[in-house]
């Protein structure tokens, strides 16, 4: 009987609308949902001190999130008062993080593709164009848009910074990462085809055996002289030089 009532609807309201009333479902009756990956940024908190120091040094006009999931996250960098920009393919999961978050004005959702997502903050005037946060986490399936995305960043924003989950540190085995073979995995030498580009890649300075949380790999990129300095100066991140590979 349910699935022939969710059949009726769809053939309605369309299915992606029907999913995300289902979302919205799911989130009334687990007002504190256990989300299985640790809290906000995998519940790092050498990450969330990360970005917390790299708000106060780069001043961030906005934040761009891709991959809302559950809306975790994305209520963390809603507590940073500016813009937050957030992308989810799943509807279920955007209806999930929509209610979550249905107070919170700063916050604006998009369903559907990141790199469809990022093109149309592009083409909008009202969107900051320079000093944005980007916290890429849109990797889940065969089709990878993260060297989309991060093509997209440094072509059309002027001092990104650029968050990457689930990305291999290459001197640290401890913190996992994202490997979908065929070339797909979430490293730098997925990115060299967009090297050119001029981003320079700063790995957590703690070590994985000191993480806590998932110790899940992360990157955190910027290709201009003012946003890498910022870096240099965050003690949760260390840069890495060409010789060290």
């Amino acid at each position: 009987m349910i699935h022939f009532i969710r059949q009726l609807l769809s053939a309605a309201f369309g299915e992606k609308r029907v999913d995300c009333w289902l979302g919205a479902v799911d989130c009334i009756f687990h007002r504190q949902p256990t989300t299985g990956f640790g809290g906000p940024l995998n519940g790092s908190r050498a990450r969330l001190n990360a970005f917390e120091e790299l708000k106060r040094l780069c001043s961030f006009n906005a934040v761009v999130e891709t991959g809302t999931y559950r809306g975790e996250s994305t209520l963390f960098f809603a507590d940073a008062g500016c813009p937050v920009y957030s992308s989810e393919v799943n509807p279920r999961y955007l209806g999930y993080a929509q209610l979550r978050l249905w107070a919170r004005s700063n916050v604006h959702f998009c369903l559907g593709d990141s790199r469809q997502f990022l093109r149309r903050l592009i083409q909008d005037s009202t969107v900051p164009k320079d000093r944005v946060f980007f916290y890429l986490d849109a990797h889940w399936h065969d089709d990878l848009p993260l060297r989309e995305e991060v093509d997209l960043i440094f072509r059309h924003w002027t001092r990104p910074v650029v968050m990457i989950d689930d990305f291999q540190v290459p001197d640290d085995s401890g913190y996992q990462f994202d490997d979908y073979g065929g070339g797909k995995k979430l490293s730098l030498e997925y990115l060299n085809p967009i090297a050119h580009l001029g981003f320079i890649p700063f790995f957590p300075a703690l070590p994985s055996s000191e993480e806590v949380g998932l110790k899940r790999g992360w990157v955190v990129l910027a290709g201009d002289g003012f946003s890498i300095d910022q870096l240099r100066a965050v003690a949760q991140l260390r840069e890495w030089r060409q010789h060290n590979g």
